[in-house]
């Protein structure tokens, strides 16, 4: 009886037969669109200010170390990623949602690498897309994990198969990132932004924003502090920096900002011993099989 009360409030029949929604339905639904349009608008927004601000930068000529422009666009970057993902997590799941990402994210990609004028709008249009897309892809999975205790193992998968992909030889990181074809132009699995004083270059990639949205969408699934999980990850893209200041040697973000994050959320997503057992079991076959290849 209650199933039925509630469909007829849902629906209202019109003339011969014919069922439509009720105007709430279509209330909900404007209110949804209207919430992808402006975290879409946001995120772009936050993307093209620091794409400009460092691009400025660059035009200008300020005269910065190597050191000093790198930390300013590697923060610029990095900064733009977590406020993205922290976004992403704010959209409903529907059909229409993701429909808006992706028309926009397709429609940014196209327009950057086919008509963009300069190599530096291209970058941006490109970037634009990459970043919105990876966000929104990265809180969509981490919305279906529904226990806080799977942090420390799933950290300890994505760390483990990144630093595979990055050793090896054969891994997809070495070979697309690190050691690309020498023809490619612009690396789109990279976000690409103006280093003052020194061009265009690959500062974040793709698989470091997609976990960054996975973590924040994690947080807000499980009812973790959205706060202490920022901080967790924006503590995480700092010892990268630092590392990469004094390691000087490629290394994705992603093994950094995993451990931030849990350690920041603390005895709230404190493991099972099992389930590290079964991560770090896993860590270990990937590695003996990626070797094996």
């Amino acid at each position: 009886m209650a199933g039925l009360m509630h469909r007829s409030e849902a629906y209202r029949s019109i003339d011969a037969g014919i069922i439509r929604p009720s105007p709430g339905l279509w209330h909900a639904g404007g209110m949804t669109m209207r919430t992808s349009h402006r975290v879409i608008v946001m995120t772009l927004g936050v993307w093209c200010g620091l794409f400009g601000l460092l691009l400025i930068c660059h035009t200008a000529d300020f005269r910065l170390s190597p050191r000093a422009a790198f930390t300013l666009a590697f923060t610029a970057v990095c900064g733009a990623t977590l406020t993205a993902s922290l976004l992403a997590t704010a959209l409903a799941l529907s059909l229409a949602t993701e429909f808006a990402v992706i028309f926009v994210a397709l429609a940014l990609f196209s327009w950057g690498a086919t008509w963009a004028p300069t190599t530096a709008a291209s970058a941006l249009l490109i970037g634009g897309g990459v970043l919105l897309s990876s966000a929104r892809i990265g809180a969509v999975l981490g919305s279906r994990v529904t226990f806080a205790r799977y942090v420390w193992p799933l950290v300890l998968v994505a760390a483990g198969a990144d630093l595979w992909s990055v050793l090896s030889p054969s891994g997809f990181t070495r070979q697309t990132v690190i050691d690309p074809p020498p023809s490619e132009a612009m690396n789109y699995l990279l976000l690409t932004v103006p280093i003052p004083g020194w061009g265009l270059a690959g500062v974040l990639g793709l698989g470091d924003i997609v976990f960054t949205g996975f973590l924040m969408g994690l947080a807000r699934q499980c009812g973790l502090s959205l706060r202490r999980a920022a901080t967790g990850v924006g503590l995480g893209f700092l010892a990268c920096l630092v590392f990469l200041q004094v390691a000087a040697v490629q290394t994705p973000a992603l093994l950094f900002i995993g451990p931030g994050f849990a350690l920041a959320l603390g005895s709230a997503v404190k493991p099972r011993w099992r389930e590290l057992a079964q991560g770090v079991l896993f860590v270990g076959l990937l590695w003996v099989i990626g070797m094996a290849l």
